[in-house]
């Protein structure tokens, strides 16, 4: 990084904590053009404004946040000041928030804002909160007027009561109002009388505590009106003497209204709390250590541990050690204030065993300084998994191909230059993915919140964007339940789920965007209900993985083909051995016969000296043609040509004992089984291999081979009573070297005619491995690869006779 990149990065530093500063500010500072629309201001300013929470007054004048007449004032007193030049300093201005219905003083100063000719060019104004400062002003002026008037006048209920009796004395109107009682009624009740049963002795006791001068005020006291309905109040007290007796006046505010806003609010806090307790993917706070301060309960499901067990212990006790360098070098540079993308990490869960995270976080700014880290965790084992055996398969598909023949190295280059794309693709979409700022406005991850009939309640910026909307106003306007799922994946199937479970994990599915194109999804949710049970609406997040389906389908289809080309070769590899057997036994064996028996004729008449040699000639042409005649069927055994499938698992079977000494029993039903040459020699191949295998691991006694039909399909058991093995280790394994590389292939090359494997094995108890084959469809399957098709014309080639 250059001096220039320094000095910028520098510069906007300085200028994100300028903004920073600013806006943590009590103060409301703003700048406005020549016609008084707001062109920079804090977020105080915001907050003052009768704009919704999450609005911006950038653009908009007075007429827009405020009533007509007292922006109309504000107005008017800029307009002034463009014009005359003449500043306007410590102005009090008074209002009625329209937000809470407080009342609200500011003291304003505002001057001429001018260019670098000294032009005016708007205005520069602050505004600072000086409420609670004339309250106290005003209370001092009301105390210094007769007392009458201020009880009389007071907006506040005021109620004065005897300290000895806890009688009621006066009462103002304000008072009256508040309990429905006329003045002469509350001067015949005591303090006792306008509270609940239940709360008079607490009553008893405070007042006595403010009668000693000991409390002040006294928050939200439930009180009773003379209709008996309750509504609370701020009680604020003063001693006074009256007629020569100790008096206590209080002083009433009725903050009812209060209270049921501040209990919505809390309501509305508890439903947004939800959405993040509630997510499949987990939510957490660390501070600047390191140290974990909050967790939502998704930890459960992805480690293994309540949320209680992990906060307060730092985020590296559960990465696993190889991660934790990286891990703590991401986190000291996100504190730094760079912008990094998401990170891949492999974490412990509480059983030990290994769990693969995407994490991505932001920081947690308070009082203008970093406080620590916040973010969203998801659990991606299975995704990695499943990248982990795709690109396994990928590797073992291109080993045999490799092994297989060289004349296709240039077709499986080509392969893994197109692999290699989709990798890089793959990246690329995971570093293109939007950085989280926030838990709701910046996550990347889309989050609604909609009712049963499809009208949309809540979307964050991720999802107005995913489904191509400019504004929450135009996404609102969109019915999702009616026109916003693809006939393949209707919603009923997320409601059948809903219904069900009560949520959805992972549901993938086909939106419509607002104009028709599709867009593949990955959705989580939860039905939000009412007391009785009726879904109020639907809370979730939603994925867009359309650019991982189209790389899935494009390697599934590279899959596809590198499968129909390794059983295009090992069909090509047995014909080529049966050419082979067929020439060794044909011309090679045949005439080794004929030499032999003109040999043993020059024999007969040959000179007595040269009778030994020829002799020792004929004996090595005898070796040689049992040799030429063991390796034929080493090759390619002409039974199975000649006399069929059974006939030749048969041989295989009497071999097997006479070779390696296994007893092998072979059975067969007795049905009919036509098949073409293909399945048959595949089929062999298979019996041969997995008898093999019983040789070289089973350390069995005893093996059988047994061939039935079964309706259009032939199925070969193959069963031993050896050693066993963990079929499901064995299935997961397809490194050549670790072994289970043969049933594999196996199963590969059987799945690509219809067929099937199914493994019955368990350590000590022997192995039985059926397979099935289709027997009906006579023709061999095409693939894009090969059109060879079974040499329907070539006929059986005729049994020669063989010399002893």
């Amino acid at each position: 990084m250059n001096d220039a990149d320094k000095t910028k990065e520098q510069l906007i530093h300085e200028i994100e904590l300028l903004r920073t500063l600013i806006d943590t500010l009590p103060d409301r500072l703003y700048v406005k053009d020549t016609k008084s629309r707001f062109v920079i201001c804090n977020k105080a300013v915001a907050e003052d404004t009768d704009l919704p929470l999450s609005g911006s007054p950038i653009g908009k004048n007075d007429f827009d946040l405020f009533g007509p007449e007292l922006a109309g004032a504000f107005y008017a007193a800029e307009q002034e000041i463009i014009r005359t030049g003449r500043p306007m300093v410590n102005d009090e201005v008074f209002r009625t928030r329209r937000k809470d219905g407080q009342p609200n003083w500011s003291l304003c100063t505002k001057l001429p804002w001018r260019d670098k000719n000294g032009n005016i060019v708007g205005i520069i104004g602050a505004n600072r909160d000086i409420t609670e400062r004339k309250k106290a002003e005003l209370a001092l002026q009301e105390s210094e007027t007769r007392y009458k008037a201020i009880f009389e006048s007071a907006r506040e209920g005021i109620l004065v009561a005897d300290i000895e009796t806890k009688q009621f004395k006066y009462a103002n109107p304000a008072i009256c109002k508040m309990f429905g009682y006329s003045a002469d009624e509350l001067t015949r009740m005591t303090v006792n009388d306008i509270h609940h049963r239940e709360l008079r002795t607490e009553v008893k006791r405070d007042f006595y505590a403010k009668a000693q001068g000991n409390k002040e005020i006294s928050r939200n006291v439930p009180c009773l009106r003379k209709n008996g309905t309750l509504f609370y109040v701020d009680i604020n007290t003063a001693k006074v003497l009256i007629d020569n007796r100790p008096c206590l006046a209080g002083f009433f505010t009725d903050t009812t209204e209060r209270k049921h806003a501040e209990e919505a609010l809390r309501e509305s806090e508890e439903k947004f709390r939800g959405l993040t307790e509630r997510s499949s993917d987990m939510i957490f706070m660390t501070d600047t250590r390191g140290f974990i301060t909050y967790l939502s309960p998704a930890c459960k499901r992805i480690f293994g541990y309540k949320p209680e067990e992990m906060v307060g212990k730092n985020f590296t006790s559960f990465l696993v050690e190889s991660e934790i360098p990286k891990a703590t070098k991401r986190f000291t540079e996100k504190l730094q204030g760079k912008k990094l993308g998401v990170l891949y990490l492999e974490a412990k869960k509480k059983d030990g065993s290994r769990v693969f995270i995407e994490l991505s976080s932001s920081l947690i700014i308070q009082d203008g300084k970093t406080a620590g880290t916040q973010g969203i965790i998801k659990d991606v084992t299975e995704r990695k998994k499943a990248e982990e055996q795709l690109k396994k398969a990928h590797e073992e598909l291109e080993t045999r191909v490799k092994q297989r023949t060289a004349d296709l190295a240039k077709a499986v280059e080509t392969l893994q230059k197109e692999v290699a794309e989709r990798k890089r693709a793959e990246e690329s979409l995971r570093s293109a993915e939007v950085r989280f700022g926030s838990i709701f406005e910046n996550t990347i991850v889309g989050l609604y919140r909609t009712t049963p009939s499809g009208r949309i309640l809540l979307a964050n910026p991720a999802l107005i964007k995913m489904m191509g909307c400019r504004s929450f106003k135009q996404l609102a306007k969109f019915n999702v339940e009616k026109n916003g799922f693809d006939p393949s994946t209707p919603r009923s199937r997320f409601k059948k789920f809903i219904k069900k479970e009560g949520r959805v994990i992972g549901l993938e599915s086909i939106w419509r965007r607002i104009d028709g194109t599709k867009l593949f999804v990955s959705e989580s949710a939860f039905a939000v209900k009412d007391a009785k049970g009726k879904i109020l609406y639907y809370e979730g997040t939603a994925q867009d993985i359309t650019k991982r389906k189209e790389a899935e389908e494009k390697l599934m289809l590279y899959q596809q083909q590198l499968r129909s080309l390794a059983s295009e070769l090992s069909l090509a590899e047995e014909r080529l051995r049966r050419r082979i057997a067929a020439e060794l036994h044909d011309h090679i064996a045949q005439n080794l016969a004929i030499s032999k028996i003109k040999l043993e004729s020059l024999t007969s008449n040959a000179e007595p000296d040269l009778v030994k040699s020829l002799n020792e000639i004929n004996g090595l042409i005898s070796q040689t043609i049992g040799a030429t005649r063991s390796l034929t069927f080493e090759i390619s055994p002409p039974v199975l040509y000649e006399l069929g499938f059974e006939a030749a698992v048969n041989w295989l079977a009497k071999q097997t004992r006479q070779r390696f000494g296994l007893a092998v029993e072979f059975a067969d039903d007795g049905k009919p089984k036509p098949l073409n040459t293909d399945i048959r020699v595949l089929l062999f191949q298979a019996v041969r291999e997995l008898l093999v295998n019983v040789v070289k691991h089973a350390r069995a006694k005893k093996a059988k081979v047994f061939t039935c039909r079964i309706q259009k399909n032939i199925q070969v058991t193959v069963e031993d009573n050896g050693v066993g093995f963990d079929a499901e280790a064995i299935s997961a394994v397809k490194d050549p070297a670790k072994g289970g590389f043969g049933l594999f292939n196996i199963r590969e090359r059987l799945d690509q005619i219809g067929g099937s494997v199914i493994i019955n094995a368990r350590a000590g108890k022997g192995t039985q491995i059926t397979l099935t084959a289709p027997i009906e469809n006579q023709e061999k399957p095409r693939t894009r690869f090969s059109g060879a098709r079974p040499d329907k014309n070539r006929k059986p080639r005729k049994k020669k006779e063989r010399s002893a």
